[in-house]
């Protein structure tokens, strides 16, 4: 089975968007945080596992799915750009949450 480097690179992102909302779910929502620490004894560590879990599933399915169209360079830059954009929601979210 050959794996495409775009659905790769969709799946980091999708997992991006997923550590995104569970940081921020986890900052607004104690009980959802609670809920996080409860399946693995620490919420971080249940977020790397959630992480983990649904890279690999989504690079398995995406991965066969997609065909290798497009270029590596592209699909780097669009992940790059993905993970600035989401870490800069991050950041600002915390911001706001300081000084609100």
């Amino acid at each position: 089975m050959r794996i495409s480097t775009r659905g790769i690179g969709y799946s980091a992102i999708a997992t991006m968007v997923l550590i995104t909302l569970l940081t921020i779910g986890g900052e607004l929502s104690e009980p959802f945080k609670t809920s996080l620490a409860s399946l693995t004894g620490h919420h971080w560590v249940s977020k790397g596992v959630l992480s983990l879990v649904a890279f690999a599933v989504l690079s398995a399915v995406l991965g066969a799915a997609l065909k290798e169209e497009g270029n590596i360079r592209k699909t780097s830059y669009i992940v790059s750009a993905s993970a600035i954009v989401l870490a800069a929601v991050i950041f600002g979210f915390f911001v706001f949450e300081f000084f609100a």
